[in-house]
């Protein structure tokens, strides 16, 4: 986001405020200056969103840092950094735009922004930056908010409860929804409702996405009174000349032998680890049972369930057809021709990713929500899912179709047109 604002607006001032554990190095830059807030212990990311508690735990201290932040950067006073342990001088003019993430928009955050500018008379205006997929849930509460009360469950079902089989979003292909995946259509509307009352008080919506993919989306939302733009994709520049694989342990190994043994598209990429032991069980189980190659990138996962994957693999004599790693780089593997499919979170960078790659995506969203249902249920639908990747009828219209979208991902009028919005704010 950053590169992109400052190519198009040179004379810009930039601040970035993040969690400590998240921290960041851009030096060199005088228009951009670095603040961290968090406890000076918090070293490394320690919010892994695998519970609600780790979740209200990150979320309260969002809330706590726009609070205590917010006010003095519109004031230009000096902010304490954590890490650096000193106090950080601002630059010497008001922001006259806000980004602020969606994680930040789920708190009362948004809300205390607005007050802050009313209260001491700034202008500032307020953009709330959503990933992939979350715009959607607002525009889906609006709808079903603002439904006669007799209406409302019909509506419900119509577009997310009773709608098994698909669920088809504006400007996109339809979806597949099964009772196995992890997300309830419920999940949806509980964690994104508060989203919806931060509406009255932003400028804008912005997602890092193509424009192209949500133009009647965004004309539905300007009906309402709501403004969307779209930035485009805003992923790193990649190299695809084999140089994105470090010293990695063996990824590209492993990604050139299933070449060889099993050809194209034969590899799952993994970057999403369920946050219960049942449902990541079942699901290496279903892997396995179907001899599916797959590497499981286990991130800030609980070692609990990274021992869990670990040991199932080893006692299913899986370890030369599977990968545990605790990191790689998305873009080689995704773009490396033994990969076939990718499995992640539904996030927004993961998708753009996918798209960029044309790497066919299956997601998982919301780790922290328990599938309902029996295990026999849940094996069931998996084995469905995951045994039509490869049939003509099923999987490959699925990876035409990321194809397609994949090759008109960089650049579309509706993105440039949401660029010169922004810059004009």
């Amino acid at each position: 986001m950053i590169p992109q604002l400052l190519l198009r607006n040179p004379q810009a001032l930039v601040t970035i405020i993040v969690p400590i554990a998240h921290s960041i190095r851009m030096e060199g830059d005088k228009r951009i200056i670095i603040i961290h807030y968090g406890e000076e212990d918090e070293v490394r990311k320690q919010f892994a969103v695998t519970g609600m508690e780790e979740l209200s735990k990150f979320m309260e201290m969002l809330q706590d840092a726009v609070i205590n932040l917010y006010p003095k950067k519109l004031k230009c006073q000096p902010i304490y950094d954590p890490l650096l342990k000193r106090d950080i001088t601002l630059h010497p003019i008001p922001p006259t735009l806000a980004f602020l993430d969606i994680s930040v928009a789920c708190t009362r955050g948004v809300v205390v922004c607005h007050e802050y500018n009313q209260e001491l008379g700034y202008k500032t205006k307020l953009v709330i930056l959503f990933p992939l997929g979350s715009e959607h849930v607002s525009w889906f509460v609006h709808l079903i908010l603002n439904a006669a009360p007799e209406d409302r469950d019909r509506i419900y079902d119509e577009r997310l409860g009773e709608n098994k089989d698909y669920i088809e979003l504006p400007g996109y292909p339809p979806f597949y929804v099964w009772e196995g995946q992890l997300t309830q259509p419920d999940d949806f509307i509980q964690i994104l409702h508060p989203v919806y009352g931060s509406l009255s008080y932003i400028e804008a919506m912005v997602h890092a996405r193509p424009g192209y993919l949500g133009k009647v989306y965004q004309e539905e939302m300007r009906k309402e009174g709501h403004k969307v733009l779209f930035t485009g994709p805003l992923l790193p520049k990649q190299l695809d000349d084999g140089s994105q694989f470090p010293d990695d342990g063996g990824v590209k190994r492993f990604l050139d032998r299933v070449l060889t043994e099993k050809g194209k598209n034969s590899v799952f990429r993994y970057t999403h680890v369920p946050s219960k032991p049942h449902q990541l069980s079942i699901l290496l189980d279903v892997l396995i049972g179907l001899d599916i190659r797959f590497i499981l990138a286990q991130g800030v996962a609980p070692v609990e369930l990274q021992l869990l994957a670990k040991q199932k693999i080893l006692t299913k004599d899986y370890d030369d057809k599977a990968m545990l790693i605790p990191w790689a780089n998305q873009f080689a593997v995704l773009s490396h021709e033994a990969t076939g499919w990718f499995l992640n979170h539904g996030g927004s960078n993961s998708t753009m990713k996918g798209l960029k790659t044309e790497a066919p995506i299956v997601t998982a969203h919301n780790p922290h929500n328990v599938i309902s249902g029996t295990n026999e249920a849940i094996e069931k639908e998996f084995k469905d899912v995951f045994g039509q990747l490869d049939s003509e009828e099923f999987g490959l219209n699925i990876r035409k179709d990321i194809q397609r979208v994949g090759n008109e991902v960089d650049d579309d009028e509706i993105t440039r047109e949401g660029w010169k919005e922004l810059i004009k704010m």
